[in-house]
């Protein structure tokens, strides 16, 4: 047990029963129940397969209106998934990583029992699951889970997901999951809860949640050095950086750590376990890249309704660079939304073999297509994923980004080099999470 890093809490759950989202060809925008493929009244132009090769900036979405709820529009990469999910004025919950061995049972089916468990005690369910991101220790078990998660869940209401390759603190096991998920109804500020509770110490909690907008996306912060010492510099730093933003550490909502060494999982815990002092540690997960920082550590969190009068909004989205750091083309330090509907994109992967380039163009378009049929585009990203797996898709990620984005607005984001995505041959991976355009 000495080198099990396990947070579950026990197994056994049944998966309870849940009504199935409404199919494709119900009246569109009828709140959390919308089906599949349903979509705002006024219909967004699609963008064509070149659209993100222009100008960047000069492809502008059409505007879209939304009735409250969750819609879902298209096919994902993966089957039983969705291309795109728009979430309407309703709070979010995001649960930390769950593991199939010490939580499930060894099994799909009881992974997404103990999801569908933390769901419930937040007042959701898999009816309204928003993103799922999937890790598995190699593709054949990323694809095992895959294959079956269409049978898992509700029929009808496909989530976004990511799915990538990487180990996992614990050996034995196989494959982990996140998830957001949206929630019925309204949340007055930032909860952070485990089920059953349990002393603030004792890892991090099982879920928190949101209220709908005014959410803060941190880019992910490296730092060099020693583990315990990066790890503390990221977290504080990243606090610090929230503080600017009118956020403290009871808003923080999710963490997302990358970490070069699974060893040090323990060590990392630690320095945020640090950090929160005497408060619940957020939901927590853990992604194990290929690169010379030891560990990055990205947060989202929620500003209070009493920091949205500080003058500084202007529209759905700022971007945000602290006054000494020199702005990147390619990323901002942090993303402010102001905006009650937020656009979740799949991970997307090259449709066809190529090389990184070939690729990372493929990709790009397809996100821009993406966005662009739930009234968004690229000048709006909150938060950014690149996952890759080999160094010439890292160079390629790296050149576009410049020529797709505009230099003046650039997501938060992270870069990871991982050791594998959800397909054969794919190099290159970007999910995306945006407002609607504001023309």
């Amino acid at each position: 047990m000495k080198n099990r890093f396990i947070w579950g809490l026990g197994i056994g759950l049944m998966l309870p029963f849940l009504a199935g989202c409404p199919r494709a060809g119900n009246p569109t925008g009828q709140g959390d129940q919308a089906s599949a493929g349903s979509a705002a009244p006024e219909e967004a132009p699609e963008a064509g397969p070149q659209a993100a090769r222009e100008e960047p900036g000069s492809v502008r979405a059409a505007k879209k209106e939304w009735q409250p709820g969750v819609h879902r529009l298209g096919a994902g990469p993966f089957p039983g998934t969705s291309s795109v999910v728009v979430v309407h004025q309703r709070p979010l919950l995001f649960t930390r990583e769950l593991s199939q061995g010490a939580e499930g049972g060894g099994s799909a089916e009881g992974l997404i029992a103990k999801l569908s468990s933390i769901l419930e005690a937040g007042g959701t369910d898999l009816t309204r699951l928003v993103r799922l991101n999937v890790y598995g220790a190699s593709l054949e078990d990323v694809e095992a889970f895959l294959s079956q998660l269409p049978k898992l869940l509700p029929e009808g209401c496909p989530p976004v997901v990511t799915a990538v390759v990487m180990p996992h603190p614990d050996p034995l096991e196989k494959l982990a999951i996140d998830a957001i998920a949206a929630v019925e109804g309204e949340a007055a500020a930032v909860t952070v809860k485990s089920v059953p509770p349990r002393p603030a110490h004792v890892g991090p909690a099982d879920y928190s949640l949101a209220p709908a907008g005014n959410l803060v996306f941190l880019s992910g912060r490296p730092e060099k050095g020693e583990t315990a010492e990066a790890a503390q510099a990221s977290i504080k730093g990243q606090l610090a950086l929230a503080a600017e933003l009118g956020c403290g550490p009871a808003d923080v909502v999710q963490l997302r750590v990358f970490l070069a060494k699974i060893k040090d999982t323990p060590t990392v815990f630690d320095a945020i376990r640090s950090a929160f002092s005497d408060r619940p540690v957020p939901p927590v997960s853990f992604a194990f890249w290929i690169a010379s920082a030891p560990v990055e550590i990205e947060m989202i969190a929620c500003r209070p309704k009493a920091a949205d009068n500080d003058g500084e909004g202007t529209g759905p989205i700022r971007f945000y660079n602290p006054p000494d750091v020199k702005p990147s083309p390619n990323f901002s330090r942090a993303a402010v939304v102001n905006s009650p509907t937020l656009i979740f994109t799949a991970g997307f992967l090259a449709r066809e073999d190529g090389d990184g380039t070939r690729q990372t163009r493929d990709v790009f378009s397809q996100l821009t297509e993406a966005l662009g049929s739930a009234g968004s585009d690229l000048r709006h990203g909150a938060k950014a994923h690149y996952f890759v797996s080999d160094d010439d898709a890292a160079k390629a990620v790296d050149v576009l980004r410049k020529e797709y984005l505009d230099p003046a607005r650039p997501p938060a984001a992270s870069k990871a080099k991982v050791h594998g995505l959800g397909r054969p041959g794919r190099s290159v991976c970007i999910d995306w999470i945006s407002v609607p355009g504001d023309s």
